[in-house]
């Protein structure tokens, strides 16, 4: 990526095979319907599944994917730590691999960027 990235978005990922491709699916939309730079930081927490090859399927599609494959499990809180000092945004989120909370969700927060150093969402 030749340009700093106006959003990362990082995506913590334990035992997420299965399900991963919902939400890089959910940021290739995302992405065609912005027109910033996205970077999005996956961490892979040492798990036993393929998660880390279910999220390489992806390198051609999403430009800005970077892959942390982690080969010993830390916990959530510690590789969202690992993906957020990874990310090179301007602005850096992070969302659950399921896609719990929609990527779309984010524009609502994005809106007060200039208002405010942190900002924090909740799907509750």
């Amino acid at each position: 990526m030749n340009e700093k990235p106006f959003l990362s978005i990082v995506i913590p990922a334990y035992k997420e095979e299965k399900r991963i491709h919902k939400i890089l699916d959910a940021v290739i939309d995302y992405e065609k319907e912005h027109d910033f730079a996205i970077e999005v930081v996956v961490v892979i927490d040492g798990t036993p599944d393929n998660t880390a090859q279910a999220a390489e399927k992806y390198k051609e599609r999403i430009k800005g994917l970077k892959i942390i494959d982690r080969k010993e499990n830390k916990g959530k809180g510690y590789t969202v730590k690992e993906g957020m000092l990874a990310a090179s945004g301007e602005y850096i989120i992070f969302v659950d691999a399921d896609n719990a909370t929609p990527i779309e969700q984010v524009d609502k927060l994005l809106k007060y960027h200039d208002e405010y150093q942190v900002m924090i969402g909740s799907r509750y």
